[in-house]
């Protein structure tokens, strides 16, 4: 092979492995939450939910409100939207008949 050629085929394969190393170097692009997600949305906050219970409930136990049964459950999701995170405080007791 001549000088040229061999500087030629030197130059083409550089400009390869730049393209190639570019290509691959190139970070991922994040998955974005789906709309299927995005509704989940209603429920991101903190939620006061108190018990009560109505005529004819199946538990044989008289409606209204359940005595000491109070909880608060917070719903958060993560910097990216793909994770939530519920929490639970509150308190529950039997009530004995």
């Amino acid at each position: 092979m001549t000088r040229a050629l061999m500087a030629v085929a030197v130059v083409v394969v550089l400009i390869v492995v730049v393209v190639v190393g570019v290509v691959l170097a190139r970070a991922p692009q994040a998955v974005k939450p789906g709309a299927e997600i995005k509704k989940l949305g209603l429920f991101l906050g903190s939620w006061n939910v108190e018990g009560e219970l109505k005529p004819g409930n199946g538990y044989g136990v008289p409606a209204g409100k359940v005595p000491n049964a109070s909880y608060t459950i917070k719903c958060d999701t993560s910097t990216d939207g793909k994770n939530w995170s519920p929490s639970f405080e509150g308190k529950a007791t039997k009530s004995r008949s």
